[in-house]
């Protein structure tokens, strides 16, 4: 099993809930009600949609970086709104 890193934004959906997105994967997002929600449905999303590139030998844009997670530090990137 292969380890990517990728940019996942998290905002607010206009009719309520959460819309998760990956910038570097065309069509690759997910609406979820609460964050937590949205991470864990965006991770299948991810799945789904690279093991459809693979499938179609489509290679995975520059932006998402395999990693070795035995090797590597795993790494979040929060946005965090402070009022």
């Amino acid at each position: 099993m292969k380890s990517y890193r990728i940019e996942v934004v998290i905002k607010p959906w206009k009719e309520g809930g959460y819309l998760a997105e990956v910038p570097a994967l065309q069509g690759c997002w997910c609406v979820s009600d609460t964050v937590e929600a949205a991470l864990d449905d965006i991770q299948e999303v991810i799945t789904l949609a690279i093991q459809a590139r693979r499938k179609v030998g489509q290679p995975l844009p520059p932006e998402i970086e395999e990693i070795n997670p035995d090797k590597e530090q795993a790494r979040l990137v929060l946005g965090v709104a402070v009022p």
